[in-house]
């Protein structure tokens, strides 16, 4: 078997959320709690596509980005596969700030892809510290393209003014067609990991 670890946030804030639900959208049958620190700990098996998800009382659900646990993918031990999560306040005033930019409900036609431009702290980062952890500067794209990208700024706030990401690194496609995704980004004399994620209808994808 392989192990999928990680903790639970609250969005835009370093507090874990305790007594959460982490699930598999391709394994129904796998779940684990969060504990007291907000942390989870999947077991599955070698080779397994996944694409965890949670579930937590008064924040909307999150899917994460989708794995292939084992050597000779992702990796067999994953750990830092973190979850911020909006509660559920904040996240009907981000779909409503997010329309407003556009002009239509952002889950019309498929679902809603957020992901973040990260520097190598982000690697083992617990959030509780909750330090800007973006690249400035960077374009992103989104393989099949379609969708277009709208940058966060350093308020945290997707922004239709922002044509690259700032310190906060965050980046959101809205009404994104059901499908499975690669998610890259550009800045010279930068390399980034790409990503790959899975949309399915009224999703919130955070990769």
């Amino acid at each position: 078997v392989g192990h999928v670890r990680g903790t639970a946030y609250t969005f835009n804030t370093p507090d874990p959320i305790v007594g959460a639900t982490v699930r598999v959208h391709e394994l129904p049958d796998v779940s684990a709690p969060t504990g007291a620190d907000g942390s989870y700990e999947l077991e599955v098996p070698l080779g397994a596509t996944v694409t965890p998800y949670v579930e937590a009382e008064g924040h909307h659900s999150i899917t994460g980005q989708t794995f292939v646990v084992d050597d000779e993918h992702d990796g067999a031990e994953l750990d830092g596969v973190n979850f911020q999560t909006p509660a559920d306040a904040i996240y009907d005033g981000l779909r409503a700030l997010v329309s407003g930019f556009t002009g239509r409900d952002p889950f019309e036609g498929g679902c809603v892809i957020v992901t973040t431009v990260g520097d190598a702290l982000m690697v083992g980062m617990t959030f509780i510290d909750f330090p800007p952890h973006g690249v400035e500067g960077a374009t992103v794209s989104i393989d099949p393209a379609g969708a277009v990208p709208i940058y966060f700024n350093a308020d945290v706030l997707p922004d239709a003014a922002q044509q690259t990401t700032s310190i906060d690194g965050g980046v959101l496609w809205p009404n994104v067609p059901p499908g499975e995704y690669t998610l890259s980004a550009q800045l010279a004399g930068t390399d980034f990991v790409d990503v790959h994620v899975r949309c399915e209808e009224g999703w919130v994808v955070n990769a």
